[in-house]
């Protein structure tokens, strides 16, 4: 692995952190480039280090299929491809998923349906870092969709944050058609008192950091057990329980009377799927990651002219790795 220490050259739409780390990010719901919930993480963790090997710990970038399409072919034949490989990829990723997954990690996703601001007329984008994609929502979707079964595939649970009713319609319906063994795991989310959809990334971030807190609380209350930080760090302080009312330990809801431990967060956006190349790499890293430190992976791109039905095919990084490689870091499992 390679040590970094910005938030630019490694910048993949995603995280992976331990819970310590989760609780001591900072955002604000003024904030609305979407960039911003990643670096965050760079600035707030000590220890950030990346992946060289590209195949171990990846995210695919689905809407960049339709960003190099829409530059050369045009809008219609982009939406079109674009169609063809989110099938492609909902159908792929969320058939057969294993049962070995890690179930103490939460994975939050904000969704919007809508297009970006400030479009041009010639469906041109000015609205960098709050989205990009111009395809219909049931496409966005479909994307959304098959990011949900990629991470269902190593992760508990999944949260999907939105900010319209007709987002939160078309998601439910969904994800319900996918069956029982996927629905049960995810959850929607309305998100509300934001300004602009563009602060949705941070309400739910904000969100998610109550929610842990008030369900890990209640585990804690629960089994009467004291909590020391995987790894003390000497800012930190841990949160008192005294703001979580030990009744919703009574609640018909299940989440509450019946607490698991959140010991992760994942954070992406909605368009991305996470590979890792086994379970292995994937248990060793997040074993590795604690209050102080942050591992990150890499964001994989498709080719304009690669086979949209094959959708894992004609894939590439379109950084190489970031950090200083004169001195090496090495992950044991």
């Amino acid at each position: 692995m390679n040590r970094v220490s910005s938030g630019g050259c490694p910048y993949t739409a995603s995280w992976l952190v331990h819970v310590d780390l989760f609780h001591r990010l900072n955002y604000g719901l003024h904030w609305q480039k979407m960039e911003a919930a990643n670096w965050d993480v760079i600035t707030t963790a000590h220890n950030n280090f990346q992946l060289r090997n590209e195949s171990l710990y990846f995210v695919f970038h689905m809407s960049r299929f339709e960003h190099f399409n829409r530059k050369k072919y045009g809008y219609s034949h982009s939406e079109t491809v674009t169609r063809v490989m989110s099938e492609a990829a909902m159908k792929g990723e969320c058939l057969s998923l294993p049962s070995d997954y890690h179930a103490s990690t939460l994975a939050i996703i904000p969704f919007y349906g809508g297009r970006p601001p400030n479009v041009t007329a010639d469906l041109k984008v000015k609205s960098l870092g709050q989205g990009n994609s111009l395809v219909k929502a049931d496409i966005k979707a479909m994307q959304t969709v098959a990011t949900v079964c990629s991470l269902l595939r190593h992760f508990g649970s999944v949260v999907i944050g939105v900010v319209r009713e007709e987002d939160f319609t078309l998601l439910s319906g969904m994800v319900k058609d996918m069956g029982p063994d996927i629905s049960k795991r995810v959850h929607l989310k309305m998100i509300n008192g934001l300004n602009k959809p563009a602060n949705l990334p941070f309400g739910l971030i904000m969100w998610a950091k109550k929610h842990v807190h008030q369900i890990n609380c209640l585990y804690r209350m629960k089994y009467n057990i004291s909590y020391t930080p995987k790894r003390l760090g000497r800012r930190y302080k841990e949160k008192s329980c005294d703001d979580v009312d030990i009744k919703l330990l009574n609640s018909p809801r299940g989440r509450f009377a019946n607490p698991k431990p959140v010991t992760h967060v994942y954070y992406t956006e909605s368009d991305q799927l996470l590979k890792f190349s086994d379970t292995n790499i994937r248990n060793a890293i997040l074993d590795a990651l604690n209050i102080t430190t942050h591992i990150i992976g890499r964001r994989i791109e498709k080719r304009v002219d690669s086979d949209a039905v094959d959708y894992m095919s004609g894939l590439f990084a379109t950084r190489a790795v970031c950090g200083d490689s004169s001195n090496t870091y090495v992950l044991n499992w």
